[in-house]
């Protein structure tokens, strides 16, 4: 028996465009998926540098078959690797790349290797993945527009508190210790920089700043206050908040103040959801019943 923990975050389908209705998101996945291979589906995370790209590298239902009324897909994150389980030299022509052939690559000097990995479903205008909880949504957001060309989906936390709207929120606190702590791809935001050169304009003579800062003596809040200008409409003003909050909502070391004062930690606003996953092997159908039912339980 195969087992494996999953967390699950949920997130609201919005879309920016009059036009296009958020639930339309899956239908123009599988539109856009049809006879694609690899290679049309590999974006750079960066513009200016192709070397580390993201990859919607399997998904079901197939595009030729009837709409089950979801859609489930597979994100990998690709760079380049030396002496290590690297994908095969024709991998991009391949219509897709499953996570089963993934595990049956052996060590060898290659060029290309995933150094990430997680799943995703698409119901109605709802979202769910298992997204590492040290990455943001908006990298994923970034690929789905890119690869669908001109679209302008948005993923919003969906909030665990239904008494709560963003409106509620007053102020953003990051908060940030100094002690080391490891470099990846992935940490998260970072207010390091602009208090050290605090530091080192109002105490110049002190030596050994950097030593000090890294004993763990030293923390820093970073406050962000919103106001709603008086002639904005409150409909503009939640989208806007909205645009700016989102990436950040499910980090945690952000702290939210409401208006009435209560505090809560941003990973505790967005809706979680922690399981275990069993199976003989667990497979692509695993996710998917699990993540139906997560969001079947919330709509």
């Amino acid at each position: 028996m195969e087992r494996k923990k999953v967390t699950y975050r949920v997130f609201t389908i919005q879309n920016a465009s009059l036009s296009h209705d958020a639930s339309d998101l899956k239908d123009e996945l599988r539109t856009r998926l049809a006879q694609s291979n690899i290679e049309h589906r590999l974006i750079p995370v960066n513009e200016d540098d192709d070397s580390i790209n993201d990859l919607l590298s399997s998904f079901a239902p197939a595009t030729g078959t009837a709409d089950p009324g979801y859609f489930y897909g597979v994100m990998m994150r690709l760079k380049p690797a030396k002496e290590i389980k690297a994908l095969p030299d024709n991998y991009m022509k391949l219509p897709e790349l499953s996570e089963e052939q993934l595990r049956e690559i052996q060590e060898v000097a290659g060029k290309t290797v995933c150094s990430g990995i997680f799943h995703f479903l698409i119901m109605g205008t709802f979202l769910i993945t298992d997204l590492p909880q040290i990455q943001t949504i908006s990298s994923f957001e970034k690929y789905i527009n890119r690869f669908l060309g001109d679209a302008e989906y948005y993923f919003r936390p969906y909030l665990h508190r239904k008494d709560l709207r963003l409106n509620d929120i007053s102020k953003v606190v990051f908060r940030e210790s100094f002690a080391p702590m490891p470099q990846n791809d992935n940490n998260p935001v970072s207010i390091q920089q602009p208090v050290r050169k605090l530091f080192r304009y109002i105490s110049p003579e002190v030596k050994g700043l950097n030593k000090i800062l890294a004993s763990s003596i030293v923390s820093a809040n970073m406050v962000i206050s919103f106001e709603k200008p008086r002639k904005m409409k409150q409909q503009d003003y939640n989208k806007q908040l909205g645009a700016i909050l989102a990436p950040i909502q499910d980090l945690e070391n952000v702290y939210f103040t409401l208006h009435s004062g209560m505090k809560i930690q941003g990973s505790d606003l967005v809706y979680t959801h922690k399981e275990t996953l069993e199976a003989e092997i667990i497979t692509p159908l695993t996710y998917i019943k699990s993540m139906r039912a997560v969001l079947e339980s919330i709509q």
